[in-house]
Parts: C-alpha cells; sequence; structure tokens
C-alpha cells in the first residue's frame, strides 16, 4: 500500500511517488539541482521535465542555497531557493533551454 502525504503548501493529498513531482506553487518552478558534484539553477516546465536556464548565477549562490539548508555540493538532490537567488531571478531576464543534467 502506497504511502499517502499531502502538501504543505496546498494541501493536496497524494502518494510520495507523485509528491517527488508536485509543484503547487509557480515560485516553485526553479530549483537548484546538484549532480555529480556540479550546482545549476533549473526550471521545472508544466510537464515536470527539468529545463536547462541560462544564464546561470553565480556559484556562490548557487551554494548559498545548497549550504542554508544544510546540503552539500557532494550531496546530489534538489534544493530550494535563497532569497538571494530569488532577488537574482527578479534582476535577471532568463532563458530556458534544452533537458537539463539532473539525477
Amino acid at each position: 500500500m502506497a504511502t499517502t502525504v499531502y502538501c504543505a503548501f496546498c494541501g493536496a493529498t497524494m502518494t510520495l511517488v507523485e509528491a517527488s513531482r508536485h509543484f503547487c506553487d509557480a515560485r516553485n518552478r526553479f530549483i537548484v539541482s546538484v549532480y555529480d558534484c556540479v550546482a545549476r539553477l533549473v526550471y521545472i516546465d508544466e510537464e515536470g521535465r527539468f529545463r536547462q536556464v541560462e544564464p546561470q548565477p553565480p556559484e556562490s549562490l548557487l551554494n548559498g542555497a545548497i549550504e542554508r539548508v544544510g546540503g552539500a555540493i557532494n550531496l546530489s538532490g534538489y534544493y530550494p531557493l535563497s532569497d538571494e537567488l530569488k532577488e537574482w531571478l527578479s534582476n535577471t531576464d532568463v532563458s530556458f533551454g534544452g533537458d537539463a543534467e539532473c539525477g
């Protein structure tokens, strides 16, 4: 039997598998992805695909977002944006390219 969880933001009920792809808020469509000791900002489109973001923010902003929540560049995973990254995004014109390389 699948474990049922709920989204703390919108209250949607789902399985753990569904939760791994649940993005209820447009603000959550950007994440920091760490894979193979490389951090990158990625965008998750409406179909759940990870898209490359250009230009990429400075490495210090990416690392700051990872470390803020107890992560590290050698811990692959997905991390939320820091306030500094959100500010960078609001002041930068970004475009979305092909599929991003994520773990």
